[in-house]
């Protein structure tokens, strides 16, 4: 050991701030610095494997489901891939092969790795794909049914007129009508045609938040208003596939939330794209919405396919 040791001005400041943050911990620096020295061996040793369950555990805790599942999907094929793999070994070109064109792969990794770095700064921290980016995908206007062929469906399909007027007139996604599987049916107490309002149960809805949705178009009432029944009765006796299939029948086409994106395009076109936005639960996405669904019909369209029957 060498001896008369003495530190630097610069040191003796350093030891004076450590003390002053360990203050009440009842650490003392020596402890510190070990304990530093553990977290910094197990962090530059962790694997992939490792890293992806200590973030997912993290993001349980407070993002929404489906935000949860988006990480699941894509980290757990990191993890089939790179498992045992350390996360600082990886190199940034293998970072770039597996992330390939594919955004959800970016946004997952950036997201973990960030998350390493608010714990370590160690190797391990999103410097790792620092200038890796993926080509924005092109544009692709979103499908949507014309008027005509909306009323195709409400007149070739009258035995599920409730289900797919809750579909094309308040935007529902075909799930939340729910199987009685995965999901409770949707009974006639989450509808109300005299107070118009229709709601929709935690269980039901894809972010796992109840919403309420009213100031629908006077059409849905119109519709649902025959058929109204027992509050305990399903507004869609079978499974909620089977409109959708009977619709893709009687028109030979379709595509996925084909009634959704329906909606959305007509409805936007009246002109209140934030009611829009809270009546498809679009929580802080009005660009995305505007993006989407702005100019693809006119005003006149939208109130066509919006009309109500005079009475």
């Amino acid at each position: 050991m060498r001896k008369n040791f003495a530190l630097t001005a610069a040191q003796r400041q350093d030891a004076r701030d450590a003390l002053r943050i360990l203050e009440g911990t009842g650490l003392t620096l020596v402890e510190a610095a070990k304990v530093a020295a553990a977290r910094g061996e197990r962090r530059e040793a962790m694997a992939v494997d490792d890293a992806v369950a200590e973030f997912l555990r993290d993001r349980e805790r407070y993002v929404r489901p489906d935000t949860l599942r988006f990480y699941e999907d894509h980290l757990g094929r990191l993890s089939a891939a790179m498992g045992k793999r350390i996360v600082s070994q990886v190199e940034r070109r293998e970072w770039k092969k597996w992330i390939g064109s594919q955004r959800g792969r970016l946004a997952s990794v950036r997201a973990m790795l960030g998350f390493l770095e608010t714990l370590d700064p160690a190797p391990g921290g999103r410097w790792l794909i620092r200038g890796i980016a993926v080509r924005p995908k092109a544009y692709s206007e979103p499908e949507f049914l014309t008027v005509e062929e909306a009323r195709q469906i409400m007149a070739e399909a009258y035995e599920y007129t409730p289900a797919l007027a809750l579909l094309l007139y308040a935007g529902l996604r075909p799930s939340e009508l729910g199987d009685g599987v995965h999901k409770p049916k949707l009974t006639w107490a989450n509808v109300s045609v005299r107070e118009q309002w229709v709601r929709i149960p935690a269980r039901n809805a894809k972010t796992g938040r109840p919403r309420l949705l009213e100031g629908l178009p006077e059409i849905l009432w119109q519709t649902l208003a025959p058929y109204e029944r027992r509050k305990d009765e399903p507004i869609c006796r079978h499974s909620w596939q089977r409109p959708i299939k009977r619709a893709k029948a009687t028109i030979g086409r379709w595509t996925h939330d084909a009634t959704r994106h329906t909606f959305a395009t007509y409805h936007a076109a009246l002109g209140d794209m934030a009611h829009t936005s809270m009546i498809l639960g679009h929580e802080g996405s009005l660009t995305m919405l505007v993006r989407h669904y702005r100019g693809l019909v006119s005003r006149a369209d939208a109130e066509e396919f919006f009309c109500a029957k005079s009475r």
